[in-house]
């Protein structure tokens, strides 16, 4: 079992490492990004919107007109893909079964 200091530190390394791969983003700019995004999207059969959600929580706006028309071409670097695995998200609302069944008995 890890002490709590240990998993203090996991953590801020995982938040570190996090920064650097949103720095490289930066770095590629958002055509190439977008290009990327568009190519991890295709690959696991995602939606286009995907894409396009995928690069407002990256860049904070959505891509412009000519980032918008690029061919999907993955980024050398792997960034995307370690992009999308470190992501945080959000957790679902869970519905328990008593709000279940007082929701079926709602006319």
């Amino acid at each position: 079992m890890a002490w709590r200091g240990e998993r203090v530190i996991n953590g801020l390394v995982r938040d570190a490492r996090r920064d650097e791969v949103l720095e490289g983003l930066h770095r590629a700019g958002p055509t190439a990004v977008y290009a990327g995004l568009l190519a991890y999207a295709l690959a696991r059969n995602y939606r286009t919107g995907w894409a396009y959600y995928a690069f407002k929580e990256i860049f904070g706006a959505e891509p412009r007109p000519q980032d918008r028309y690029v061919k999907p071409q993955a980024l050398p670097n792997l960034l995307i893909e370690e992009w999308a695995a470190g992501r945080k998200r959000k957790a679902r609302p869970r519905i328990g079964k008593f709000v279940r069944s007082v929701a079926a008995d709602v006319p």
